[in-house]
């Protein structure tokens, strides 16, 4: 699971440069300046900005490759362009250890994005 976090956070990652923000000169009649030869680009010429991911979780209290990946999400909800969101789901109910937290809602909603995911072609 470790893993598909990772693999998920790097599609977010910036791939290209950040699109000039350069604030325009005015000349002596209030009009902007086609082309200021004397200006240079700076920081503040560019915005740094990664649009917000959303990512879904689903876990279980019964899965043992949930606990392992704990420390990624943690260090993962630190990231400011990034909604996590967590559902606990009965999917390992069956092998003795009940999820205290699982939903109906959440195992609908895990259901639902399988299907949409792996079964629409």
């Amino acid at each position: 699971m470790a893993a598909i976090l990772t693999s998920l956070l790097n599609i977010f990652q910036r791939k290209k440069p950040a699109p000039l923000a350069c604030t325009v000169n005015l000349d002596n009649n209030g009009q902007p300046l086609a082309h200021d030869p004397n200006h240079v680009h700076t920081s503040a010429c560019f915005i740094d900005f990664e649009p917000l991911a959303v990512v879904e979780l689903f876990q279980s209290q019964g899965c043992t490759a949930c606990p392992p990946t704990v420390p990624a999400i943690l260090e993962a909800s630190m990231r400011p362009n990034l909604l996590l969101l967590s559902y606990n789901v009965t999917i390992f109910d069956h092998l003795g250890w009940k999820d205290t937290f699982a939903s109906p809602a959440s195992d609908r909603r895990q259901r639902d994005w399988f299907l949409t995911v792996y079964m629409v072609r």
